[in-house]
């Protein structure tokens, strides 16, 4: 894969992540900062049941596609620059990670929308019990989405110090470097919370980040297609 698609990649699958909240703010009901995210069970089962909810995790499983492909044919052409452990250990977290986000999508995009219907469909005497399904299910999923956004951050981190040594990459790489190293200060101080609700903007906000870093990441490939031979 040449340059500009391995940019093209990293741009659709970027752009995707970055506006994959977009279908879920515009469906009726949800109102962002006031009931979404969830704040409980109710706040859950509206989001799961809003249009966008389905559309939002498809995002997902797209943009995963094409940045686990571009990210896997950047490391090819970072290991021909003798760039072997860093480029091999950040695709290999990476695609981790993206592995993790999208098995956490399923639960949340196609099992927590089943659960929450059968919640609304039951009679009052059940409805308890489709409850705290509902809850286990949501929190279940968001446990994988924690564990890959620090798999994801951390790898970042890791990509970066291959960029750092290219001299057209210097500042992608110093920018990745500091996204990697926030994390892994976050982490280990116990501020970035793997579970993500203690820490859902921080996290969220950093993961954005990220997301921003590999479409511009991106716009460079496409721009400068002889930067990385």
């Amino acid at each position: 894969m040449n340059n500009k698609l391995i940019g093209t990649s990293l741009v659709i699958g970027g752009l995707l992540q970055m506006t994959r909240m977009i279908p879920i703010a515009a469906s009726d009901g949800i109102k962002m900062f006031e009931n979404f995210p969830p704040h409980n069970v109710e706040d859950t089962i509206r989001a799961a049941t809003a249009s966008g909810w389905l559309i939002s995790h498809i995002m997902v499983f797209i943009s995963s596609i094409f940045l686990i492909s571009g990210f896997y044919s950047l490391s090819q052409k970072l290991k021909k620059n003798g760039q072997d452990k860093a480029a091999i250990f950040s695709f290999v977290g990476l695609s981790i990670g993206f592995i993790i986000y999208n098995i956490g999508a399923v639960i949340d995009g196609l099992f927590l929308p089943v659960v929450s219907h059968e919640f609304l469909d039951s009679i009052a005497s059940e409805k308890k019990s489709w409850s705290v399904l509902v809850g286990y299910t949501h929190e279940f999923a968001i446990s994988f989405g924690g564990l890959a956004f620090a798999h994801l951050l951390l790898s970042t981190g890791l990509l970066s110090l291959a960029l750092n040594r290219i001299k057209e990459f210097k500042l992608f790489g110093i920018i990745g470097l500091v996204i990697g190293s926030v994390a892994f200060i976050g982490y280990i101080t116990g501020i970035l919370d793997l579970m993500v609700t203690g820490s859902f903007f921080l996290t969220g906000g950093l993961t954005m980040l990220m997301f921003i870093f590999f479409f511009v990441l991106g716009i460079k490939l496409i721009r400068k297609p002889n930067s990385i031979s």
